[in-house]
């Protein structure tokens, strides 16, 4: 049972990441030239441009010398990184569950990569390495207790 409520937090915040976007991706989405779609012709195409084609999800439970702002702060770092070599819209987001009726698994960050080998330059960029180099103590406690899944889109 606990399996498939994380199962569905992932989902949920799948989804909100999924609809967060900027408007170029919307924009890039169109088709010049073709009939207009309807309305929810035009939404489905939308939402299909703004999905990520690849994510690495983390779900954990805060490990012992590690805080919240701590790994925030880690998150920050590592995408201005991410940023810097090219890649504005790719890199990692860092959740908590609102509930406090949640026991276990409540924190949750994600890494967002663009599609193909975008992910593999970004990882081997030696910015990238030094700046992960830097932060491995600190991750390498979440990497313990955390449940780790590489994912692309089913489409």
């Amino acid at each position: 049972m606990k399996k498939l409520k994380v199962a569905a937090i992932c989902c949920s915040l799948f989804l909100i990441l999924s609809c967060s976007q900027t408007k170029n991706d919307k924009e890039a989405s169109s088709t010049e030239g073709a009939a207009s779609p309807s309305m929810t012709e035009q939404k489905t195409l939308n939402l299909q441009a703004q999905i990520p084609t690849e994510k690495s999800i983390h779900l954990f439970d805060m490990p012992d010398g590690v805080t919240e702002a701590e790994w925030s702060t880690a998150i920050k770092e590592i995408n201005a990184v991410i940023a810097k070599i090219g890649y504005p819209n790719a890199g990692y987001a860092f959740y908590k569950v609102a509930n406090d009726s949640v026991k276990t698994n409540r924190y949750y960050f994600e890494g967002v990569w663009p599609a193909g080998d975008d992910y593999k330059t970004i990882h081997e960029n030696p910015e990238y390495l030094k700046a992960a180099d830097k932060l491995a103590p600190l991750y390498a406690k979440i990497k313990a207790v955390e449940m780790y899944r590489k994912v692309v889109l089913v489409e």
